[in-house]
C-alpha cells in the first residue's frame, strides 16, 4: 500500500511538472505570439537558450523542482487525512532528492 501510495504521489509530481512548465511558458506569451487553432506550436526562443555555466544550471533545476513541490503539495493537500502526510513527506523528500542531484551534478560538471 505504501509503495503505491509512493508511486502515485511521484507521478503526480511528473504530470504536475509538467503541467506547470506548460502553463508557466503560455503564461509569458504575449497574445500576438499565441499560436491559432490548428497552428504548429513553435518553441519561444528562451527554450532554446542553453545554461552554459554549472550555476545556470543548477538554478534552473532548482526552480524546477520548487515548482513540482509546490505543485505536489497542492494535490496532497487533496487527499484525505490518511494519506496526506504521507504524500507531504514524499513530497519533500523528493525535492531534497533533486537538490541534492542537482547540486552533485554542479560539481561534477568540468568548469
Amino acid at each position: 500500500m505504501k509503495k503505491s501510495i509512493a508511486y502515485l504521489c511521484q507521478t503526480m509530481m511528473s504530470v504536475t511538472a509538467s503541467v506547470v512548465l506548460m502553463s508557466a511558458s503560455w503564461a509569458q506569451t504575449s497574445p500576438a505570439e499565441m499560436p491559432q487553432a490548428g497552428a504548429p506550436v513553435i518553441d519561444p526562443p528562451r527554450w532554446l537558450q542553453e545554461d552554459t555555466t554549472p550555476q545556470a544550471r543548477f538554478l534552473t533545476l532548482k526552480k524546477e523542482a520548487g515548482a513540482v513541490l509546490q505543485e505536489s503539495q497542492f494535490a496532497c493537500k487533496k487527499l484525505d487525512k490518511t494519506m496526506r502526510a504521507s504524500c507531504l513527506q514524499d513530497a519533500q523528500a523528493m525535492y531534497r532528492h533533486d537538490i541534492a542531484r542537482a547540486k552533485s551534478m554542479m560539481q561534477e560538471t568540468p568548469q
